[in-house]
């Protein structure tokens, strides 16, 4: 935690494998219950059993929205009567617009555009990081990034039909218009009142005006030669708030100001101040309206004028100069006055310049680092009332008002302290005070101006006026939480007085260390709404689940690590490196008791689980009968710390006395090296903890002696949990795994492996039946203990999951972790489920009608539902017999398709030719893909499909294996040409006369064949004598008879 648990770093390897036969599995199905408390309703089904959890979904997230600086109100239209109150935040070199309502986040400027991946060879700087902007009134932001690029956006918000309050906000690059043209980076930005210029300012010393129009500049401002007007860097700029008036104010480190006005091209009426001894932080005019001739009625005279021009710095004064347009009169009439000689030192008098008089100098004994000026209702002529906030190192925010005499034989003006912020609201100085004031405009209910017409009070109170718009001063603090103050407090609700903390968003978590859901305290059954979060932080945070507003519970000294809460939802237990554990109530979020007794940081703590139990007071409780909370330590130790009954808590909680100081009841030394955390079993009858000595222990509540020692992890026990039904115990370890132990011979049951990293957090879901864990790889897996299996991984943190926790009631689960992301996940389970079916039901629905109508040869509807249900085989089935159906008809298939193309929006069009492009890469369905392509491109005008881009890029697709498919074609054909050559060159194979003669003599020819073959050893004896008595008969024989007489004259 914090420092204390980096030592999780080191891999661990694999833990070894536990057996899980079936006699386990058994053993662990028969252990008996330690709690039967009734789960919620929605988590069972129809049987009386729970439901198994499959899948879930990120529902709401508080990322990191503000890392410091400037802090601009943005107002967009939802509707002629609704405007979207937002603010423009900078937040690590980009730009986020956030709803001040909510704090949730709208939109970025770099979301989109960034491209700069890796900045390597940045020296580790990104270049493309945003360093200063200004939004104009017509919101349009114009930006400067350390490159000093200047690029222009437009906000545009993208409002959300199902009224879920889910708009989203678009910021669109317009323009880019070149280089800042500063040496060194730009740190401030401010547009004018007619949006027509822009100012940047620099730490080398310059301020440039640019055109926004065209984008380039118009005016370079550098400081004044001679060094009047210093050559330190700007540190603040600020225009005179009229259209008029194109006059700028440059406030430098050195705490010179230097007043230009635009239209002076010779620099003749620059006015350059040096009574400043810091840096200034904040300039402003002010502004009296005077009243109308009533005489003439001349409604014109009514016009607006600066009168006055105040200036903050961080030397802890605020200095009031009066303006005039005419030489002082005193001057004119010759008088000698040493007291205007002294108060118009040091400011540059050049002929035609307006008088900027120091007329009052006050201190405010703190470093301002910001200031507003607040409407005014004052329409008195010799008095008038300029109402200053300030804030800054102090961290408390004050209101003043300032009365300007205009007879000077009056009394000096001076300011006078009107409002200061609550101690116990005010961030304070000891944190680093704040860093910065703005002024927002926030909606108003219908029933918050009942009291319009109320007349002003006598004491000169005028500043009530911003209760009538409704502003709100938004003060930035040096943990980055922006906190909303009213202006004007409710007299009849004594909680809402000037300056009280309306909400407070923070817009940066840091490292988020442990988290708890808040019980509802009204009903068991009502959801969780709240959760307290430890940061890297001495506060602790409780945010609003709904709009993620927070409350601070502000008492330690140093970080708090852990936190826990009563079943209830009343009590709330820190502890941190101050030594001590603290218990707050969490209605009025006040410190009631205190532990402090360990010698070393507090690392964890817990409180008992029984409800019944905080209502026990007085000698049982003291006895140990009620209610008691556990601490362990860095110095090795647990403690166990009986609470009194809820009864003298909510006194304390109530009243004024302090917080009770308690005693440690019993104490043990648990392990040898670090404990990381405690836990208390369901009935309150053990205490587990676990250590970085790689072991688990199990310690009686009563007394907190060892019952037993769980062992075989093989790295550090991050988190120990007891099952709400089942006797086991379940133990997260740095060795990647998750360990099952039984309660009732402390066996390991189960083995759980599959994250990559250590496993820091566990809990049991579902009665038991299921686990959830996260780990430092920022990940969040789902288990099923019975299967063994992992169902689900989430992945919505980028670093290590610190903190993880359930809530009690409804499926919600919290995470949290070292990359400042607060995730709420809901269960989506039936949802997803739910959704499945309905998928596979449209699906079957749709087949069937799709079989329906290419079975009735309705190829127009059929390809009107391939194409809706986006199936590209289907729709390449009905083309293709579509195509077919045409051929056999003797008709053109693209006659026909052309008479479905007219009907298809363009967003069908690119379907079907993203469909074609793909077909298209296969020769077997090329025919179908290029037929199509050219129905669609002979359909519509070449006009209408360039217009399209993403027309071009997929045409762009089809034209290469078109042409491959062309030149295949072409091939083809050539080659046939060489098979009609060779029968050529072989002779015709057409029917000649010769070839009829040669059949008419074939058929008319009679067949001789030759004798049967006789075989010799078949002859008689007696063949020479019959052959030779048969000798005449044999005239004229046959060439066979010839060559047997040859055969037997050779053998004589």
């Amino acid at each position: 935690m914090g420092a204390e648990k980096d030592h999780e770093e080191e891999d661990g390897s694999s833990s070894t494998e536990v057996d899980q036969e079936d006699q386990e599995e058994e053993e662990l199905e028969e252990s008996g219950p330690i709690n039967t408390a009734p789960q919620e309703n929605e988590n069972e089904n129809n049987d009386g059993g729970f439901t198994f959890s499959k899948s879930w979904a990120i529902d709401k997230a508080h990322v990191p929205i503000y890392t410091g600086g400037k802090i601009s109100p943005l107002y967009l239209k939802k509707s002629s009567d609704d405007v979207l109150s937002c603010m423009i935040l900078p937040v690590d070199g980009d730009l986020v617009v956030v709803d001040a309502q909510r704090g949730t986040k709208l939109g970025s400027v770099r979301e989109r555009t960034d491209t700069n991946e890796d900045d390597e060879d940045d020296e580790g700087l990104d270049r493309d990081a945003i360093t200063a902007y200004a939004l104009s009134s017509s919101n349009s932001l114009v930006t400067c990034s350390r490159n000093h690029l200047m690029q222009q956006y437009e906000i545009k918000l993208v409002q959300d039909n199902d009224d879920n309050n889910n708009d989203t906000v678009q910021v669109t690059l317009q323009k880019t218009w070149g280089r800042s043209g500063h040496s060194l980076p730009v740190t401030e930005m401010e547009f004018h009142t007619s949006g027509t210029f822009v100012a940047t300012a620099s730490i080398d010393g310059t301020c440039r005006i640019f055109d926004a129009r065209p984008g380039h500049v118009t005016h370079i401002y550098r400081p004044i030669a001679g060094g009047e007007s210093g050559r330190h860097g700007v540190s603040s700029i600020a225009w005179m708030k009229d259209t008029t008036h194109l006059v700028i104010a440059i406030g430098r480190d050195d705490g010179s100001i230097a007043i230009h006005d635009l239209r002076d091209q010779d620099m003749k009426r620059v006015v350059v101040t040096r009574e400043h001894m810091g840096a200034v932080t904040s300039m402003n005019w002010w502004w009296k309206q005077p009243q109308a001739d009533n005489n003439n009625n001349n409604t014109k005279a009514a016009s607006f004028y600066p009168t006055m021009f105040v200036t903050a710095a961080r030397d802890a004064v605020v200095n009031v100069w009066r303006i005039s347009d005419k030489p002082n009169e005193e001057k004119k009439k010759g008088k000698k006055n040493k007291k205007s000689k002294k108060q118009q030192a040091s400011i540059d008098n050049t002929l035609g310049a307006p008088m900027y008089q120091r007329i009052s100098t006050h201190p405010v004994y703190e470093q301002v680092e910001g200031m507003a000026l607040l409407p005014s209702g004052s329409d008195d002529d010799d008095h008038a009332v300029m109402n200053i906030a300030t804030a800054g190192s102090n961290g408390v925010v004050r209101l003043w008002s300032y009365t300007e005499v205009s007879n000077e034989r009056a009394e000096k003006p001076a300011l006078t302290l009107k409002a200061e912020q609550q101690a116990s609201q005010a961030y304070g100085k000891d944190r680093g005070g704040y860093l910065g004031m703005y002024v927002m405009n926030m909606p108003t209910d219908s029933t918050s101006n009942t009291d319009e017409d109320e007349d002003d009070d006598d004491d000169g109170d005028d500043w009530n006026a911003s209760r009538k718009t409704n502003n709100q001063l938004v003060v930035a603090d040096a943990e980055h939480c922006l906190s909303f103050l009213l202006l004007r407090g409710d007299q009849q609700n004594e909680e809402e007085s000037a300056l009280s903390t309306a909400r407070t968003i923070v817009g940066f978590n840091d490292e988020i260390l442990d988290l708890k859901m808040i019980p509802s305290s009204s009903s068991p059954t009502k959801a969780a709404t709240q959760v307290v979060v430890a940061t890297n932080s001495a506060q602790v945070r409780i945010f609003d689940l709904d709009t993620f507003s927070c409350h601070t519970l502000d008492g330690h000294t140093a970080t708090v690590l852990c936190v826990d809460v009563s079943p209830c939802g009343r009590f709330i237990a820190t502890c941190g490196k101050d030594n001590r554990m603290c218990l707050w109530h969490t209605d009025t979020k006040q410190c009631i008791a205190t532990a402090v007794g360990h010698t070393e940081a507090v690392g964890a703590t817990a409180l008992s689980r029984k409800k019944g139990l905080y209502d026990v007071g007085g000698k049982a409780a003291k006895n140990g009968g009620g209610a008691f909370a556990v601490t362990v330590s860095l110095d090795r130790t647990l403690k166990r710390w009986n609470l009194p009954g809820s009864s003298e808590l909510e006194k304390r909680a109530r009243g004024d006395q302090e917080a009770l100081s308690l005693a440690a009841a019993f104490s043990s030394r648990a392990h040898e090296k670090d404990i990381n955390l405690v836990s208390i079993a369901p009935n309150d009858s053990l205490v587990a903890t676990g250590s970085q000595d790689k072991c688990a222990k199990l310690w009686k509540s009563t007394d907190l002696s060892l019952l037993a020692t769980l062992r075989g992890h093989r790295r550090g026990v991050w988190d120990v949990q007891f099952s709400p039904f089942d006797r086991v115990v379940a133990t997260a370890s740095g060795d990647r795994s998750i360990r099952l132990w039984s309660l009732g011979d402390y066996s390991c049951v189960r083995t759980f492996q599959g994250h990559v990293a250590s496993v820091l957090r566990v809990r049991f879901l579902n009665g038991g039946l299921q686990l959830l864990s996260s780990g430092a790889d920022g990940l969040v897996k789902l288990w099923t203990i019975r299967t063994n299996e992992c169902e689900a991984t989430m992945d919505g943190h980028s670093d290590k999951v610190w903190a993880l926790d359930v809530a009690p009631v409804g499926k919600t689960m919290i995470t949290g972790g070292a990359d400042s992301k607060l995730l709420v996940w809901k269960d989506t389970t039936k949802v997803t489920e739910d959704a499945k079916q309905a998928e596979r039901e449209e699906a079957f629905l749709m087949d069937q009608r799709l079989a329906n109508h290419l079975r009735h040869k309705e190829f127009g509807q059929a390809l009107d539902i391939a194409l809706t249900i986006d199936k590209p085989r289907l729709t390449l089935k009905v083309l293709t017999s579509i195509i077919e159906t045409e051929l056999k008809a003797n008709r053109s298939p693209i006659k026909c398709l052309q008479q479905y193309v007219p009907t298809w929006s363009m967003e069908r069009v690119v379907q079907v030719l993203q469909y074609c492009r793909d077909w298209n890469t296969r020769a077997r369905n090329s025919d179908v893909a290029m037929t199509v392509v050219r129905a669609i491109v002979s359909a519509i005008p070449a006009d209408e499909l360039g217009a399209n881009e993403s027309v071009g890029m997929i045409l762009a697709g089809v034209t290469p294996y078109a042409e491959r498919h062309f030149d295949r074609l072409d091939g083809l054909l050539a080659n046939s040409y060489l098979l009609d050559f060779a029968l050529f060159a072989m002779g015709s194979l057409e029917t000649t006369e010769e070839d009829d003669d040669f059949a008419t003599w074939e058929a008319s020819s009679k067949l001789v064949l030759p004798p049967a073959h006789v075989d010799d050893a078949e002859v008689p004896d007696s063949r020479s004598s019959s052959g030779s008595s048969d000798g005449s008969s044999n005239r004229g024989g046959n060439k066979s008879d010839s060559s047997s007489d040859d055969d037997s004259d050779g053998s004589d």
